[in-house]
C-alpha cells in the first residue's frame, strides 16, 4: 500500500486551456490516480485568460500551466496581467503551434 504524504500542504495548480477534451482527460487522470489525496495536488481549470484571472483572485494558485493560444484573449494577455500585478506565481507555457 502506498503511504500518503500527510505533511505536505495542498498545492493548487491552474491549467488554462480551451481544449475541452484535454481538460476532461486531465481531470480523469487526476481523479483516477487520486493526486489530491496522495500528493496534495488540486487542479483548477480555466478555458480563457479572463476566467483564469478570476480564479487567481478567488483562490491561492501555486502554479499555472498555460496554453498561449486561447479564444478571444490569448495567454500573453494573462502573462502581462500577472506581470503588471507583480504576481510571483510560476508559469509553465506550452502551445499546440507547430512553428516559431
Amino acid at each position: 500500500m502506498e503511504k500518503l504524504n500527510t505533511d505536505q500542504k495542498q498545492k493548487n495548480i491552474l491549467i488554462v486551456d480551451s481544449n475541452k477534451e484535454l481538460v476532461h482527460d486531465l481531470k480523469d487522470y487526476a481523479d483516477h490516480h487520486d493526486l489530491k489525496a496522495k500528493n496534495g495536488l488540486n487542479f483548477v481549470f480555466a478555458a480563457s485568460s479572463k476566467e483564469a484571472l478570476k480564479k487567481i483572485v478567488e483562490q491561492k494558485i501555486d502554479l499555472i500551466i498555460l496554453e498561449v493560444i486561447l479564444p478571444v484573449v490569448n495567454g500573453y494577455y494573462l502573462l502581462n496581467a500577472l506581470k503588471k500585478e507583480n504576481t510571483k506565481i510560476p508559469v509553465i507555457i506550452y502551445t499546440r503551434l507547430k512553428g516559431p
